[in-house]
């Protein structure tokens, strides 16, 4: 009875101990469970938000890419608009050389059938192709009207065609005198701007109201302009002539010549100045009521009486050339006018002074009013010592 008792309590305490361990096992694979399902949620949410930061990142690219296509699809449309209105200018302006123009043509085409498929960075690779076929830097031409020039009965109109890829910034414009026979030119008048240059340019033949242009003269004109980007295109010169025209003087009207010039303290016509003698003998035969005072002149160095002696030698000199011509000796007047009427008073100058100038005279009222004015001068008296 005593050992089945034992029995009994051993088998009870193992009962327990096996609910106990049951318990407790169970209570083990619980918090198992639990911190699995903290942890597989943690990764969860670690994967989730991962997820979110990749799709936050690739809405930023997309839309960095979207912002890329679209400014090379503005670029592409704008490089097109460029170059359309490039070559438009290029066409009216007419300074292009053709064959280049052609290749540009032909890439702008092209340029145009890649952005239609929208190949946009080709479309900018044609479209600096193109535009490496027209030149970087400005190109510039200009006409002047009319090639005979007269002050006072038209003017003369010098008309711009330029070129420019860049903004031009800054332009010249020159007129230079080219005397018969001499190698170098000299500018007699020059305008300069800051804006471009669109319109053409109309002048009288003056400044500050003077004539400055002679009677049978060559000048060219030439016109410089820059642009923005430092490059710059020249004209080359243009050349125009001056007809015969006069000037109203205290002794008559004076043919505005200043070309037929002397060498020092010789009375010879150079051969260079007999087309402008041939120019006023045709002047004359278109003006047969006219008669002509060939006025010989020196420059102030040496003594007066010589000087009017050579004077009146190279007024001589060009009234024999008239008659070589054909000019009845009869409308011809020959005085030598010494150092009494110099053109310049400036040293370095001087040289300017030994010439041949010409007077017209129509009637008698002409010759009283040319013989009363040279009756006054004093063709023996020196020029003072500050001109010498």
């Amino acid at each position: 009875m005593k050992k089945l008792f034992s029995f009994k309590k051993t088998a009870l305490l193992a009962a327990g101990c096996a609910f106990f361990l049951a318990c407790w096992q169970l209570q083990a694979e619980e918090q198992t469970v639990s911190t699995n399902n903290s942890q597989l949620k943690a990764q969860i949410q670690a994967l989730f938000q991962s997820i979110l930061e990749k799709n936050q990142k690739a809405q930023a690219l997309f839309m960095e890419a979207k912002i890329k296509a679209d400014s090379l699809k503005q670029e592409a449309s704008d490089k097109l608009a460029y170059l359309a209105d490039t070559l438009q200018k290029a066409q009216r302006s007419k300074v292009i050389d053709q064959k280049q123009l052609d290749a540009a043509t032909a890439l702008q085409k092209e340029a145009l059938a890649l952005n239609d498929q929208f190949l946009y960075p080709a479309v900018l690779d044609k479209v600096k192709e193109a535009l490496g076929h027209i030149s970087s830097v400005p190109v510039v031409s200009i006409t002047v009207a009319p090639q005979l020039f007269v002050p006072d009965e038209a003017a003369l109109v010098i008309t711009p065609d330029i070129f420019s890829l860049n903004n031009v910034s800054k332009w010249t414009l020159s007129i230079r005198k080219k005397e018969e026979g001499e190698k170098e030119s000299v500018e007699i008048v020059r305008w300069i701007g800051e804006t471009p240059l669109t319109n053409a340019i109309a002048w009288d033949g003056r400044l500050d109201n003077t004539i400055i242009v002679d009677s049978a003269g060559s000048y060219v004109v030439e016109l410089v302009v820059y642009d923005d980007k430092g490059g710059s295109g020249r004209s080359g010169q243009v050349k125009f002539k001056t007809d015969i025209f006069t000037t109203k003087t205290p002794r008559g009207l004076l043919i505005n010549i200043s070309s037929i010039r002397f060498d020092y303290n010789k009375a010879d016509l150079k051969p260079a100045y007999q087309k402008l003698v041939k120019r006023v003998f045709n002047f004359l035969l278109e003006y047969p009521d006219y008669n002509i005072v060939v006025e010989g002149h020196s420059d102030y160095t040496g003594i007066a009486p010589d000087n009017q002696v050579l004077s009146e030698k190279r007024a001589n000199a060009v009234a024999d050339y008239l008659v070589q011509l054909g000019m009845d000796r009869s409308r011809i007047k020959v005085y030598g006018l010494g150092e009494s009427l110099p053109s310049t008073t400036e040293k370095l100058k001087a040289a300017l002074n030994r010439r041949v100038s010409f007077i017209l005279l129509k009637n008698a009222d002409d010759i009283k009013i040319y013989e009363d004015f040279i009756g006054q001068l004093d063709l023996k008296k020196e020029m003072d010592g500050e001109m010498k």
